[in-house]
């Protein structure tokens, strides 16, 4: 394979194929522009992987099809759970987190009005 590649599903297209980290064909067999890599691409620590991202091993065994294509002892860029990103439609969407931030301006706006 071309280095710097993993083969992936992205949201916008069902087909899994191999991207360079930034979700973009390698050109000339190079992935020249990628600073840090999207979900579901191989990494070894979280450093690689996006904001909302985590460098852990996949769970293969009850995995989607397209994580069948990792050994266990790979390690790949996954949601930040832990910090309230969750997947969808293969992205991590932090829904949970402006939930959160929605509900505390609200809960500020009306304390104000009392207060005043």
């Amino acid at each position: 394979g071309i280095s710097g590649t993993s083969c992936v599903r992205t949201h916008y297209d069902a087909t899994t194929r191999c991207l360079c980290g930034d979700n973009l064909p390698p050109v000339n067999g190079q992935c020249e522009n990628a600073q840090t890599k999207n979900l579901y691409h191989i990494c070894s620590n979280s450093d690689e992987c996006n904001e909302g991202l985590i460098c852990l091993q996949p769970n293969i065994t009850f995995s989607t099809p397209h994580l069948r294509v990792y050994t266990p002892q790979d390690r790949i860029c996954l949601c930040d759970s832990e910090n309230g990103y969750k997947e969808k439609e293969h992205t991590c969407n932090d829904a949970d987190i402006l939930k959160t931030s929605l509900f505390a301006i609200v809960v500020v706006s009306c304390i104000k009005k009392l207060v005043y």
